[in-house]
């Protein structure tokens, strides 16, 4: 196991190869008043949890981290294992990281990852395609007390299937639960100028989005999904 506080990476990584920090086959990181600057990777240029493997991060910082792949600061995936990841991520802040595909800020897939998110902030992230803050291509993220503002995803209308997410973009079968947070000045150049959520679960309960963009579906677009 590892437990990390204090402390600062700034401009590490290979690009083509995945996090700063990687965690997997059920080991176990806690991650305290740490800054994540300038790195660089194929997906999660700062952090990658895949494989089982398990997060926690508190008081903490991801900023002008870049990806080639998905997740320019995190990603939490089952890495082709059959075992979800777990991360939870509380008052931590995400700033102008990048995935030149998916998800700007944090990348998830794996029917059994599961992610918790508090009092974290998420500002100015980009992805060239979808979720511009958070990708959630399966798995369950529960969010809370949150911000998302002036995050922004590139991807142009498909209509093959859902692109966009200024803030956040789900896939199908994903589970996505919000409450108590704030959605702002979010954009998507094709669906769901803050969320775009399609063929997805979840509940949502006091939210606020103000002055966010897209083409189809302003603040939010639903698509063969169920919201209560």
């Amino acid at each position: 196991n590892l437990n990390v506080s204090d402390s600062y990476f700034i401009g590490n990584g290979v690009d083509g190869v995945s996090g700063t920090i990687g965690i997997q086959n059920g080991g176990e990181a806690v991650i305290d008043n740490t800054v994540f600057d300038s790195n660089i990777g194929y997906g999660g240029a700062g952090l990658v949890v895949f494989d089982g493997g398990i997060a926690t991060v508190t008081t903490s910082e991801f900023k002008n981290n870049t990806s080639s792949h998905g997740g320019g600061a995190m990603a939490v995936t089952d890495g082709g294992g059959s075992s979800g990841s777990t991360a939870t991520i509380d008052t931590t802040a995400f700033t102008e990281n990048t995935a030149e595909t998916n998800g700007g800020a944090i990348y998830i897939s794996g029917s059994d990852s599961n992610v918790e998110i508090t009092g974290s902030e998420f500002t100015k992230n980009n992805a060239t395609t979808n979720g511009g803050a958070i990708n959630q291509s399966s798995g369950t993220v529960t969010i809370s007390d949150s911000t998302f503002s002036g995050n922004t995803a590139d991807g142009e209308h498909n209509s093959a299937y859902v692109v966009g997410g200024g803030a956040i973009w789900t896939g199908s079968g994903a589970v996505l639960n919000i409450t108590g947070s704030d959605f702002s000045g979010n954009k998507s150049n094709a669906s769901g100028g803050a969320i775009a959520f399609s063929g997805s679960n979840g509940i949502w309960d006091d939210l606020t989005f103000t002055n966010n963009e897209s083409i189809s579906g302003g603040a939010v677009y639903v698509g063969n999904s169920a919201v209560d």
